[in-house]
């Protein structure tokens, strides 16, 4: 079993509807823009490593996920098919291994990220994949705002991950190839790889179907 940092390392490394209402959803999409009291049922909050705190009052009008000491943390839903995901996050990160950002979940060692985070030392958006805990491609470039909109769309074994600093403007990272199960989870999460703390504060969240290459679409499956 890999020990916390090695796993923190492959992680990392590897690893407007929504907003301002409560959540909506059908066979086809899905937002949330997080102001209930509690969370909606279609989601499933898991600390891998240590312990998260996942509140909709630290920040009202947002999911934070607060996380202090080792931890790496989800809240996913499941979704099929062909898809684009999207989310607007507020965090700051101080360290290395500390970031936060979408999740493309199969199983623990599998799975894809684009996280708003910090490597060496530097303020980065990094979108990886993870397959048996071993990297297997990844893209970068260097962002040091603190707020950020991320979105992931899926067409097939294609994943193209794009961020925007205004929810307008878009701007491509990179596209990842890989055959991934039909049916996975689409969620946030925040991880921290230090013996600080951090707090990551996602605004609203919303999927929906894309047309695939095969003329497939995804579907909600909660």
């Amino acid at each position: 079993m890999m020990n916390k940092k090695a796993m923190f390392l492959a992680v990392f490394v590897g690893l407007i509807m929504g907003i301002g209402t409560a959540y909506a959803k059908d066979t086809d999409f899905y937002s949330d823009g997080f102001s209930l009291p509690v969370l909606d049922g279609v989601w499933q909050s898991v600390s891998d490593v240590g312990d998260a705190q996942f509140s909709l009052s630290a920040k009202p009008g947002n999911l934070s996920i607060i996380a202090e000491g080792d931890v790496f943390a989800r809240t996913i839903l499941s979704f099929g098919g062909d898809f684009t995901v999207e989310t607007q996050l507020g965090v700051k990160p101080s360290d290395d291994l500390q970031g936060a950002g979408l999740i493309l979940w199969v199983k623990p060692g599998l799975n894809l990220i684009l996280i708003r985070g910090m490597k060496d030392g530097k303020n980065v958006i990094d979108f990886a994949g993870v397959s048996e805990n071993e990297l297997t491609e990844h893209f970068a470039v260097d962002y040091s705002k603190s707020y950020v909109y991320l979105r992931i769309v899926r067409q097939g074994d294609s994943f193209t991950a794009w961020y925007s600093e205004d929810g307008a403007e878009w701007i491509r990272i990179g596209t990842i190839q890989t055959a991934l199960t039909p049916n996975l989870k689409a969620g946030v999460f925040a991880m921290n790889g230090s013996s600080g703390s951090i707090q990551a504060d996602f605004n609203y969240f919303r999927i929906h179907t894309s047309e695939g290459k095969q003329g497939k679409k995804g579907k909600f499956l909660n």
